[in-house]
């Protein structure tokens, strides 16, 4: 209904502004998670007017916006059908991602933690004593925490921690660990949830937190890039960039790195293969999430998870495949039901690609975007990336 999600953060708020994209409200009080609509513009006026308009309309209302309805059935009617990559994430989606980041399979987790750890000063020297950390897909945030806690530590002015991500369940975990956190708690930091998509966040942390003059720094870890082709990398790397012109800010990026004479592709297909079934499991829900959302009738028996690397793109690509003939049916106007598609037994459905990013690679796409990789650290297993605006 547009109306803000009040929860229980505390001492940030933020609020919209007509002369300016979002405006930063500081206090003791409660803060407000505010639920935004995607943006077109990165323009902050038209930012503010659209998310003005109609804000929650992309998140609370989504089962029930005929539109959202209408382009799901349309991408399970096309050439190449297929499921989007959100709608992994509901409720019980985040947990089973939980449970797959606890896999002996899924390296990523332990691989980003351990090169992080191993260079937290060198990443974290050049920050202003102004800070502003805005994660991405933040999560519960205990795979970022004790790089911002360090950051904290050398910041002159107390820190402000702005985790994103469209998973109120998740932020709730991240605000109670950030609590728990003593040295936070120390250097008096600040968190302030933003409970909205990529790009809305971005436009609502650089709005609010550029008008106060802090410096901008953008976290969007665990490769989670992975997840977009070039177009979509552009169209973040671009909204990033229109934020941290100037030279006051930066974006960190943790990769996953491709197959390579240390690194086996074998090892990163097992990753999204695991024993267990976490993933599988995982993959499948996406099916359920779709029939809350519009009313088909998917049956998670009738179809399995396929994931399976692809050395010349340097990518994972994940589909559900049916196991037998399947009719799809959607709700019918004025009651009953209706075929929407059939599908033959081992056709599939695309859910996600997950690629894997080259120092080389990551270069171009930062380039293409009028960023430039500035500094890198890299294990066998994976990348850590920055990037800014400007010349060297």
């Amino acid at each position: 209904d547009g109306t803000p999600v009040v929860s229980d953060h505390t001492a940030k708020v933020l609020s919209f502004n007509s002369m300016s994209a979002f405006r930063l409200t500081c206090g003791k009080s409660k803060c407000t998670a505010l639920t935004f609509r995607r943006c077109a513009s990165i323009d902050a006026s038209a930012a503010s007017a659209a998310a003005t308009a109609s804000a929650a309309a992309w998140l609370s209302p989504l089962s029930a916006s005929v539109a959202r309805r209408t382009a799901i059935t349309e991408a399970l009617l096309s050439d190449r059908p297929r499921v989007h990559q959100s709608f992994l994430y509901d409720a019980r989606g985040v947990a089973l991602y939980e449970g797959i980041l606890g896999t002996p399979e899924y390296y990523l987790p332990a691989a980003e933690e351990a090169l992080l750890q191993a260079n937290l000063d060198a990443l974290t020297a050049p920050l202003s004593s102004r800070l502003a950390l805005v994660e991405l897909g933040a999560g519960d945030g205990g795979r970022t925490r004790r790089l911002v806690e360090r950051a904290a530590a050398q910041a002159a002015e107390p820190l402000v921690y702005a985790p994103a991500d469209i998973s109120a369940e998740s932020l709730s975990l991240n605000e109670a660990g950030f609590r728990g956190s003593e040295p936070l708690a120390a250097r008096r930091a600040v968190c302030a949830p933003i409970l909205a998509d990529h790009e809305a966040a971005i436009d609502a942390a650089g709005g609010a937190f550029g008008a106060e003059g802090r410096e901008l720094c953008f976290l969007f870890m665990g490769s989670s890039l992975g997840n977009f082709d070039d177009g979509e990398v552009d169209a973040l790397f671009c909204r990033v960039g229109a934020w941290i012109a100037g030279g006051r800010g930066r974006l960190w990026l943790g990769l996953d790195s491709p197959h390579s004479p240390a690194k086996s592709a074998h090892r990163i297909g097992r990753a999204y293969n695991d024993e267990e079934g976490w993933t599988a499991a995982f993959t499948l829900n996406a099916l359920s999430h779709v029939n809350d959302i519009t009313g088909t009738d998917f049956d998670t028996a009738d179809w399995r998870h396929v994931a399976e690397y692809d050395a010349a793109s340097t990518s994972v690509f994940t589909h559900v495949e049916a196991r037998r003939a399947v009719v799809l049916s959607v709700p019918a106007e004025g009651g009953g039901r209706r075929e929407l598609r059939r599908f033959a037994a081992g056709e599939r459905v695309f859910v996600e690609q997950s690629r894997k990013f080259s120092e080389e690679e990551t270069r171009r796409l930062a380039e293409a975007a009028g960023l430039r990789l500035s500094r890198s650290w890299a294990s066998d297993d994976y990348l850590i990336a920055e990037l800014v605006r400007g010349s060297a």
